[in-house]
């Protein structure tokens, strides 16, 4: 028998909202079983009516108060990211920088010019 984050870890990650802190898993009978033993302080269908979007379900709040939430913050994870994921990632703020040194040419600034925010240098 699988442990509860090993099932959490087979499941498909259909999208992330980084800004709202969710994970978005298909709402299917294995999520449900995995949500039956996670979410204690609801019914499951609160849950799903709560943290779902389309037939999309959050799992996030179904692990926070859980020793799987401690896991995730020590790299462990419960769910790990495909390559795509991180390819989008890359790809949105690659045309985020490309889009911040147009603004700097074409308000005059040096096609070199260091971009940066809170002394952190981006490009």
């Amino acid at each position: 028998m699988k442990s509860i984050l090993e099932q959490i870890n087979t499941l498909e990650v259909i999208h992330i909202d980084l800004d709202k802190y969710a994970i978005y898993v298909k709402q299917n009978e294995q999520v449900n079983q995995i949500l039956h033993t996670l979410v204690k302080d609801m019914s499951v269908e609160e849950y799903i009516r709560s943290f779902s979007k389309d037939d999309l379900i959050d799992l996030i709040p179904a692990v926070i108060g859980t020793g799987l939430a401690d896991g995730y913050k020590q790299g462990k994870g419960f769910v790990s990211e495909s390559k795509q994921f991180y390819m989008q990632q890359c790809l949105e703020l690659n045309n985020r920088i490309e889009y911040l040194e147009n603004m700097v040419k074409s308000l005059g600034g040096h096609p070199n010019m260091q971009i940066v925010n809170e002394n952190n240098l981006i490009h």
